[in-house]
């Protein structure tokens, strides 16, 4: 015999799964995007909660928000200064943000001692001489309003968008079965 709040509690934890699954279906545009932005965060903050959380590696990072930058800037820049197609450019930015964090912790890794502490200092120093070079280097980055990039997919084809926002709902179903413990 099941226990009721056994079932309640499952039955619980699928209802937002079937929201999310049933609401790109929509025709409304603003939450389809909205998704798809809730999804991109839950991503990103999964890969933090795989460095710095509970039972996980234990190194807290504050270079997170400066990689993820540093991976849309990068497929933003390349997308308006040679023309890269949208997909080329997100690979390109998961690569350029993958390659810092690399460099990063080949950085911290040759110093003597305790590696968490190094990191940290290392990941605020970076994460501070990035968001000046962002900010100052307004010509390029557009500065504190950012730059303008092309529409990844036009507004008008919808079917596009919910492929999308599926394709980053396994995404958002694999990052968690990477962080699982």
């Amino acid at each position: 015999m099941l226990r009721p709040e056994l079932t309640r509690n499952k039955v619980l934890k699928l209802i937002p799964l079937i929201v999310f699954l049933l609401v790109p279906l929509s025709q409304n545009f603003y939450l389809i995007r909205t998704l798809i932005v809730i999804f991109i965060y839950a991503i990103l903050a999964l890969s933090w909660d795989l460095v710095a959380g509970y039972y996980r590696l234990g190194i807290l990072s504050f270079a997170h928000a400066a990689l993820f930058c540093l991976g849309g800037y990068t497929s933003g820049l390349f997308a308006i200064y040679y023309g890269v197609p949208p997909l080329l450019g997100l690979l390109l930015g998961g690569l350029s943000a993958a390659l810092m964090g690399m460099v990063l912790g080949l950085i911290c890794l040759r110093f003597p001692g305790r590696f968490n502490i190094y990191f940290v200092i290392l990941s605020i120093g970076f994460s501070k001489t990035m968001e000046a070079i962002w900010i100052n280097e307004w010509k390029i980055t557009g500065g504190t309003a950012g730059i303008r990039v092309p529409p990844f997919i036009p507004p008008e084809n919808l079917s596009i968008y919910w492929g999308f926002n599926y394709y980053l709902i396994f995404l958002l179903f694999l990052s968690l079965l990477a962080t699982r413990t």
